[in-house]
Parts: structure tokens; sequence; C-alpha cells
């Protein structure tokens, strides 16, 4: 019996979909909600993120990041080694 409810409720979900992507409308404009998303904490000043700004707390912030990105702060340090010769090898010389 499980299996025939799940089926009904994906069947639902999928009509309710085509419907509105027939219609030119998401599913977040149907029923007037946008969709929620957990709060999380800032990366920038952990403050609690907004819906409008997620996943930053602000404007400002987000503005903080993209400056970080643009002027390479968020950069992977390389190490350097030397090169190593053919003459280090002694099956190749």
């Amino acid at each position: 019996m499980q299996t025939g409810r799940l089926r009904e409720r994906s069947a639902g979900c999928v009509s309710l979909a085509v419907n509105a992507l027939q219609e030119g409308t998401t599913l977040t404009e149907e029923n007037g909600k946008k969709p929620q998303r957990r709060m999380r904490p800032c990366p920038i000043c952990s403050k609690l993120s907004t819906p409008e700004n997620y996943p930053f707390c602000s404007d400002r912030c987000a503005k903080i990041d993209l400056n970080r990105w643009f002027s390479e702060g968020y950069s992977i340090p390389v190490v350097e080694t030397d090169d190593l010769d053919d003459e280090d090898y002694p099956d190749r010389g």
C-alpha cells in the first residue's frame, strides 16, 4: 500500500511541474511562496544569512567576498619543487 501512495504523490508532483512549465510559471509563483533555505552563518562575519543575500547576511558581505575573489585572496598556495634532471634517474641517463 505504501508504494501506491508514493506513486500517486510523485505523479502529482510531476503533473504540477508540467502544468507550471506549460503555463510559463514556476512552482514558487504558483503557490506564492519562495522555497525556504536554512539560515546559515555568513562566511564573512558569521551573522545569520538572509534569503535576499544568501549565503551572506548583507550586500556588504557579498561585495567583500567578491573583492576577495577579484584580488585573488582565495588562492591555493603552490609549493614549487626543483626540476629533476635526467641525471637524477639512473634508468634514463
